[in-house]
């Protein structure tokens, strides 16, 4: 039985991050295992249904130029599309793909992306909660 959600991330998250230190291992293996750490968490979360505020509906009010990705998620070198002002997105943080602190789907038709990445800053300048 589960007792507290928090707990079970707590828990899992300690062993990966404690042994994770630059004193200990070289910076690159450092940075690998703080990034597989950042995954366990994310994992964690979602399963355990404590990730993020879930989904809701958004409003671009700041048009963003971003780069385009393939399917796997990877960069497509000198691509790039359009977030449109006005455009309606529904975050979902359990989707997340690249690694962004937020997810988002697009529910227009005529986007130049089916979903985006970022971080939480550019949501709060770029989008207006509107559900």
């Amino acid at each position: 039985r589960i007792q507290s959600k928090t707990n079970i991330t707590m828990i899992a998250a300690r062993p990966a991050v404690g042994l994770s230190t630059k004193k200990n291992m070289g910076a690159d293996t450092y940075h690998i295992a703080k990034t597989a750490a950042r995954l366990l968490i994310g994992i964690i979360k979602w399963f355990v249904g404590e990730w993020g505020e879930g989904r809701m509906k958004y409003k671009c009010i700041k048009e963003m130029c971003l780069p385009k990705c393939d399917g796997d998620g990877f960069e497509i070198p000198n691509e790039y599309g359009f977030v449109t002002v006005g455009s309606i997105w529904e975050r979902d943080d359990r989707g997340n793909l690249i690694g962004g602190d937020v997810h988002m789907d697009s529910l227009d038709d005529d986007s130049d992306f089916g979903w985006i990445e970022m971080p939480l800053d550019d949501l709060k300048e770029n989008f207006a909660l509107i559900e």
